[in-house]
């Protein structure tokens, strides 16, 4: 599932010009069923190393504003993939690699949400299954109908992020169909 949908349940870089002061931190989450290592780089200096599939770096400190992020297969240092972010002070950020070989994305998520509140959790969905279409996430019990009941994130298109939805704490079905399709 992890190659298909990467859930993100929320209770959850050295800048080259355009620094507004202050740092921000970054992690990589890899994601990607191509890339069993991945590393991470902020303006051209490696900031995270041999991040497997399916885990998470820890949160380095980086310079705000405007930076270059590339990812390269831990194993050579050539970019696979490189982009310009914009990261602001003291904010969290989780970037997350998926795809397969040869067809690596990215995708920045921040992490400065607010708690949820007690008894509950905060789980926002990123569709990284591209080539699916648009999807609807649904956790319910394990004999609930999908036609009786409502999805906690719908419409996800592929490389988006769903807003953040608070959820009662505890056990879940989790199903991931066509955006209305219960089917």
């Amino acid at each position: 599932l992890l190659g298909l949908l990467a859930l993100v349940p929320m209770v959850w870089l050295a800048g080259c010009g355009g620094s507004s002061g202050g740092n921000a931190s970054v992690r990589l989450v890899n994601a990607s069923s191509g890339y069993a290592s991945l590393d991470l780089y902020v303006a051209d200096t490696i900031q995270q190393t041999g991040v497997a599939t399916g885990a998470a770096g820890s949160f380095a400190s980086v310079s705000s504003g405007t930076v270059t992020t590339a990812l390269a297969a831990t194993t050579n240092s050539t970019y696979l993939l490189s982009q310009t972010r914009n990261f602001a002070k003291d904010t969290k950020y989780s970037v997350v690699a998926y795809g397969w070989q040869g067809g690596l994305r990215s995708v920045v998520l921040t992490e400065n949400i607010a708690a949820a509140d007690a008894n509950k959790t905060k789980v926002g969905i990123l569709n990284t299954a591209t080539d699916a279409g648009s999807l609807d996430v649904y956790l319910t019990g394990d004999t609930d109908l999908l036609s009786a009941s409502t999805p906690v994130a719908t419409a996800i298109t592929g490389g988006s992020q769903s807003s953040y939805a608070a959820v009662v704490s505890g056990t879940y079905r989790l199903r991931v169909t066509a955006t209305n399709n219960t089917n």
